[in-house]
């Protein structure tokens, strides 16, 4: 039975991953506090961890009510969630094949570094799409009647990849080389992590059954 749970869990890795990865507010967060300086970027980063940390974990714990309290709903859920993650792919592919590409701004940091904690965390934590996001996930990928380690580990992959991928954003883009090489291949970027996306949803969802 663990082999369908370390399955699962690779399978949360690798959506999360490609959904984490794709632009968003917490990626413009983290760059324009990078910007501005390496810290801030790296701090504004950490306060985003801990925000999908904290909705993970509510999302992970509320799982027997969204698979079972919830059964009749049980596959709409599956649906919504797996939709969600093709309209991210279709919003990000069609921002970047927009004639207008949002640029990249620094964000002051006068009230201080820890200042960008505070942003990154409640960029987070205001965002009511995220407990969705994090909900439709869940109930889509994990089995309801997981086991306590299973629901850690998930929360812990969440906030592994959240952590690593935006710190990382941090220490590149806080460098000016990066961010101009970024900005050459964003649009090309942006439209394969959309494909991917559009193409996870629709697997999650049944459409590519067997593919």
């Amino acid at each position: 039975m663990h082999h369908v749970y370390i399955e699962r869990l690779l399978a949360l890795s690798i959506t999360y991953s490609v959904t984490c990865v794709v632009p968003g507010p917490d990626f413009v967060n983290v760059t324009s506090h990078a910007l501005a300086a390496r810290k801030s970027g790296m701090l504004a980063a950490a306060g985003v961890a801990l925000g999908c940390s904290i909705w993970s974990t509510a999302a992970a714990f509320a799982l027997d009510f969204l698979t079972t309290g919830l059964a009749p709903f049980n596959h709409i859920i599956k649906i919504c969630g797996a939709s969600y993650l093709a309209y991210l792919g279709l919003r990000a592919a069609l921002r970047a094949l927009g004639p207008n590409a949002a640029r990249l701004k620094t964000t002051a940091t006068e009230a201080g570094h820890w200042a960008s904690f505070r942003r990154g965390f409640t960029t987070d934590m205001t965002n009511p799409t995220l407990i969705v996001f994090f909900g439709s996930l869940f109930a889509t990928i994990l089995p309801s009647d997981a086991p306590a380690w299973v629901r850690c580990a998930a929360i812990c992959i969440v906030t592994l990849i959240a952590g690593i991928w935006h710190l990382a954003v941090a220490m590149l883009f806080s460098a000016q080389r990066t961010l101009s090489v970024y900005m050459k291949i964003r649009r090309p970027t942006d439209i394969a992590l959309g494909i991917v996306l559009i193409g996870l949803g629709l697997r999650l969802s049944g459409c590519l059954e067997g593919v």
